[in-house]
């Protein structure tokens, strides 16, 4: 056994609710089948035992556990992470309470005989946990739990009408009540809409594309969305030292670009744009119309290795788009530089308090997603990554948005930064 202690503790705050400072007192590292016992002040233990294999974390949670007077529990927070709790014995209520600050929900308590047979019994026979109904499921936090609250039988007006191929028009958004996230969930085909079908039903020909940017890039700075966004990452960057002193040219990825307005944005500001599209019309007409470089492609099943590595990575109005928006902002982390950053434009569930919300671009039938705060704060926590800042807004053209800028977690923060606000 080897103890490291941290002289003085690193210190750091952690909370959903009230914030608490953590004090962080050093590393304990044990060789294969040595044990420690970690004690309170009132006699309660448990130990920890290193095996080649890892760790046998408690000692037995429905035994040896339980007579030493501490209680196990699985708890989920507002985030969707599992956590392996032990509650003292006599401080239930004590332990209520922060329960109730931290936004935590008991799934099962692992104290008793009883209890462990009934989370057994939970189990099918093949000794996995039954399979829940992604309707029954949310995407992000993975909560179960939902309202409907949005349902269609006929597109909407100012939706784009694609060819469903005979199949019935028939959707509707339910809103988690764990952390306020819309899903999508009906029966249409939307696999292929972004190689091509899109854009044909959007613009038309490649002059309709064409036509649409110049319209688009036209627009006076303060009747355009693309404007602000532009101000928005160009002045995050200089805080961080990007494209200033730091980076001669720095470099940005936008993943699913469209018309390329925003790359044409960002390249004029100095910024080398690598646009990237599944649709090979899309890229054709960006390549041409905006001059930079240009990648075509599914981004979920590109080598990434190809791509290189970015100061900053832009996801504008595309996370909305995917079925598992976690695994695709997951798949961002090796194409960051160090320092670099993530800018996330997702619609807002806010849109639903306009009073024509049954008709507005945010809940059209492409969106499979739509955000809350709380929702977009889980996606980017459970992605691997930590929110710098989120912000709420109405956009020019009368969007209601949610934008974030996410950064790496940092490495040195250790288990408790996983109940954190996010704050880099």
């Amino acid at each position: 056994m080897r103890l490291d202690p941290a002289d003085p503790p690193r210190r750091f705050s952690i909370g959903f609710g009230p914030t608490v400072t953590l004090a962080d007192c050093g590393r304990l590292r044990l060789d294969p089948d040595e044990q420690v016992t970690c004690t309170t002040e009132a006699g309660g233990e448990y130990d920890v035992l290193r095996k080649s294999w890892g760790f046998y974390a408690t000692s037995s949670l429905n035994g040896r556990l339980t007579r030493h007077g501490l209680r196990g529990l699985l708890a989920l927070n507002r985030l969707g992470n599992l956590f392996l709790l032990l509650v003292e014995r006599g401080q239930e209520t004590s332990f209520a309470r922060y329960m109730a600050d931290e936004g935590l929900r008991i799934v099962q308590w692992l104290d008793t005989d009883a209890e462990v047979g009934r989370l057994l019994a939970a189990l099918d026979d093949t000794g996995s946990a039954p399979t829940t109904r992604p309707d029954d499921c949310c995407p992000i936090c993975s909560a179960v739990g939902a309202d409907v609250v949005l349902s269609y039988d006929a597109p909407p007006l100012g939706e784009t009408r694609f060819d469903w191929r005979g199949a019935e028009y028939r959707r509707e958004y339910r809103r988690c009540r764990n952390c306020g996230h819309f899903r999508s969930v009906h029966g249409m085909d939307l696999l292929a809409l972004y190689e091509g079908v899109y854009a044909d039903a959007t613009y038309g020909s490649s002059g309709g594309m064409r036509h649409s940017f110049e319209r688009i890039v036209a627009l006076p700075p303060e009747r355009s969305d693309n404007t602000h966004r532009v101000q928005r990452i160009v002045a995050f960057a200089n805080r961080l030292g990007i494209g200033s002193h730091l980076e001669k040219e720095p470099t940005i990825l936008d993943i699913g670009a469209g018309l390329g307005v925003f790359p044409w944005g960002m390249t004029g500001k100095g910024w080398s744009c690598v646009a990237l599209d599944p649709d090979p019309r899309a890229v054709e007409h960006i390549r041409k119309v905006v001059g930079c470089a240009v990648v075509a492609g599914d981004f979920m099943a590109l080598d990434l290795t190809t791509l290189g590595t970015f100061n900053a990575v832009t996801l504008n109005k595309v996370l909305e788009h995917v079925m598992d928006p976690v695994r695709m902002l997951a798949r961002i982390h090796p194409l960051l530089k160090p320092g670099g950053f993530i800018y996330i434009e997702v619609p807002d569930t806010a849109a639903a308090t306009h009073p024509d919300s049954q008709n507005r671009e945010e809940f059209f039938v492409e969106h499979h997603h739509v955000f809350s705060p709380m929702s977009l704060t889980a996606l980017v926590e459970r992605a691997g990554f930590a929110l710098v800042t989120l912000e709420r807004l109405r956009e020019p053209s009368g969007k209601y948005t949610l934008c974030a800028f996410v950064r790496r977690t940092d490495p040195d923060r250790g288990f408790g930064h996983e109940l954190s606000k996010g704050a880099v």
